[in-house]
């Protein structure tokens, strides 16, 4: 089994976040597995790529809307789908075969393991109301579960452990592709193991 704490680029693993990833490791290994810390596996950081893909899907399923649905989606989110408008189509395949790029490195990087454990997110959190960590960059706290969107790869979150403030800090664990099962028995494992209880609040915790 690996573990990753970076990507080859994108925001660093807060220290809560890892402390908790480290808790996970150490569960694990006292369950038997044997598990190896993975140099990062990708070459620079392909977000803008990943940026504009998911532009351009937005901006399509925005422009499918009617105006009425339309008004409902907030500004900033409106606002960085409609940069898609001035993508030529040579500009989005150039940007599918930087992804396709990623998927081979993550293969050869990881073609030795049954399991990787990630970080779900680099960092514990942030406000509600924000679109994600960055405005310029929306999607800059997915750097850990979008690649493994794209390699079709089964993956499942689970929550273990809390910070400070009382918010939860997840992991992820990937698998090979088809072996869901083997996913969810490891999930299963880390849940049973969790050295605390879920509260799930009535009200806002603030």
């Amino acid at each position: 089994m690996g573990c990753l704490v970076d990507m080859g680029g994108g925001v660093p693993v807060a220290a809560p976040v890892r402390s908790v990833l480290d808790a996970a490791v150490e569960t694990l290994t006292d369950a038997g597995a044997d598990v190896d810390v993975i140099p990062p596996p990708l070459c620079g950081d392909p977000y803008e790529a990943v940026d504009r893909i998911f532009q351009v899907r937005g901006y399509a399923r925005l422009q499918a809307f009617d105006a009425g649905v339309r008004s409902l989606v907030l500004p900033e989110v409106a606002q960085w789908c409609a940069r898609a408008a001035s993508y030529s189509a040579l500009d989005y395949a150039g940007y599918l075969s930087e992804v396709e790029s990623v998927q081979a490195q993550l293969s050869f990087a990881l073609a030795d393991y049954d399991y990787v454990l990630t970080p779900v997110m680099p960092v514990v959190g942030f406000p509600a109301e924000q679109v994600g960590l960055s405005r310029s960059r929306p999607l800059q706290h997915c750097t850990f579960t979008w690649p493994f969107n794209q390699t079709g790869q089964p993956a499942v979150s689970l929550c273990f452990g809390m910070s400070e403030e009382h918010l939860p800090i997840g992991v992820q664990i990937v698998g090979r592709r088809f072996d869901d099962r083997g996913v969810l028995a490891l999930a299963r494992i880390l849940q049973e193991r969790r050295r605390f209880t879920l509260q799930w609040p009535l009200t806002p915790i603030r």
